[in-house]
């Protein structure tokens, strides 16, 4: 059972977050627009899909670096 609970690594973080990216393009095209709800809307698909296993602060880190590209 503790298993389940645990994190999920940066790396699997990071691979997570560039499907994310390419599902919600509007999202990513709204944020470079300058909406910043829009990375709220894109952290919560993340910690979803992860199954609140992805540390919020790293979802947050990885987002910005990605979507600055």
């Amino acid at each position: 059972a503790i298993k389940r609970y645990s994190k999920i690594t940066d790396k699997e973080t990071e691979a997570l977050i560039k499907k994310i990216l390419l599902r919600h393009k509007s999202a990513v095209e709204n944020y470079k627009k300058g909406d910043k709800r829009a990375l709220q809307f894109l952290m919560g698909e993340v910690l979803k899909k992860s199954g609140k296993r992805a540390d919020a602060v790293v979802v947050r880190k990885i987002l910005e670096r990605e979507l600055k590209n």
